[in-house]
């Protein structure tokens, strides 16, 4: 038998970006995620690294890298155990980009849209809606 089921979520953070180390940025996010009935807080963390005009490195805290692209219309595909995520990022404006994620594999399978906006000008904080 097999049972398929559809989760359906959202989250809403408050991301911050600061320098670190000269040309890098530190990214951390704290906000709350609902899938279906569930609602908790959750926290990520990421390096921003510009190794070369046009290119972005993104890692993990502990220094593993998450992905790399070397021009802005490189698509994004990274191996995380058997599951793929593949991935884009369009710039909007200067204060707002999306990313696109859709993940396949026997652990997870689904399709997310990141847009992260600098609302900082009109309220005071940045703004992550997914």
């Amino acid at each position: 038998m097999i049972i398929k089921t559809r989760m359906w979520g959202s989250r809403k953070g408050l991301p911050h970006f600061y320098l670190w180390g000269g040309q890098r940025l530190r990214y951390k996010e704290l906000g709350t995620i609902h899938l279906n009935n569930y609602e908790g807080d959750f926290y990520q963390s990421y390096h921003y690294d510009f190794p070369e005009p046009g290119a972005l490195k993104v890692s993990y805290i502990t220094g593993d890298t998450f992905y790399r692209v070397d021009s802005p219309d490189e698509k994004i595909r990274v191996a995380c155990g058997a599951d793929i995520y593949e991935g884009s990022i369009f710039m909007v404006s200067e204060n707002k980009w999306l990313q696109t994620w859709r993940v396949n594999g026997p652990h997870k399978k689904y399709h997310m849209v990141v847009c992260i906006k600098n609302n900082s000008a009109a309220s005071g904080t940045p703004a992550v809606n997914i």
